[in-house]
């Protein structure tokens, strides 16, 4: 009889103890984590100026990334480039080939203990290379911060985000293009590159520019983009326009996938 005394508590005390193990575990499915999207598609319809008779044209670019879900290709008329990356996931190359009008531009990337030092561009004819250009990186705080280039250089400036606000063009022109930008996913998030290259910073901020005005020129001009965003903060639509009396203004619309 004291042998089953003792013995019922434990058993109780199990039984409680193993409901309040089972009670622990979620009971409902909850809301599952969005996935990362990458950008597949870009439809622009972009509407010349009235001095032209407001000329409207339509163009698409596609991207695909590799398995790795790093940008391997970009597609757009009859331009294709190709990005080729090092085993330790750095950016090796990229390669824009138009056959129809027979030029390409190569990139080769050089780094130092991971960093990007440098870059050459090269430009083809067919075969004949009728250009090439080394740009070298200068840093400051672990970010490039400069961009040199035969007698010309670029200065960067940033925001707390990491965006760039700022590019100061020095050489033969001087002047500046000041960027704004919203709190929203930028469409290359998830597929960003690390440094700025010359003419192209779409994919280094995390955030979409939303004005960018020319200052020091004959005229300063401000291009305006307005977005519109998806229930995770990426844009799926925009309009873009300038105050320049020539310029086009542009309609986008993007696409995105997960990769799964």
């Amino acid at each position: 009889m004291k042998k089953l005394y003792y013995i019922l508590p434990l058993m109780v005390f199990a039984f409680f103890l193993n409901s309040c193990k089972k009670s622990s575990k979620p009971t409902g499915t909850g809301t599952p984590a969005t996935k990362p999207k990458y950008l597949v598609q870009v439809t622009q319809v972009s509407t010349g100026p009235a001095a032209l008779g407001s000329p409207v044209s339509t163009s698409f670019t596609y991207y695909t990334y590799d398995s790795k879900k790093r940008l391997s290709t970009v597609k757009s008329g009859n331009n294709l480039t190709n990005y080729v990356y090092q085993d330790d996931g750095n950016l090796y190359s990229t390669d824009n080939v138009n056959n129809v009008d027979n030029y390409r531009i190569y990139y080769v990337f050089t780094y130092d203990g991971g960093k990007l030092t440098s870059y050459t561009l090269q430009r083809y004819s067919g075969t004949k290379i009728t250009a090439e250009t080394t740009y070298t990186y200068v840093y400051n705080g672990g970010r490039a911060t400069e961009l040199h280039f035969d007698i010309y250089y670029q200065l960067f400036t940033y925001d707390s985000n990491g965006n760039i606000t700022k590019i100061s063009y020095h050489g033969d022109t001087e002047f500046s293009t000041v960027y704004t930008y919203d709190n929203k996913k930028n469409a290359f998030i998830n597929a960003p590159f690390k440094y700025p290259l010359f003419g192209d910073i779409s994919r280094l901020s995390p955030n979409n520019q939303i004005t960018n005005t020319t200052e020091g020129l004959s005229t300063n001009i401000l291009t305006t983009t307005n977005y519109n965003y998806d229930s995770d903060g990426y844009p799926i639509a925009g309009t873009s326009s300038s105050d320049y009396a020539n310029s086009s203004s542009s309609k986008f619309t993007y696409i995105y996938g997960t990769l799964e």
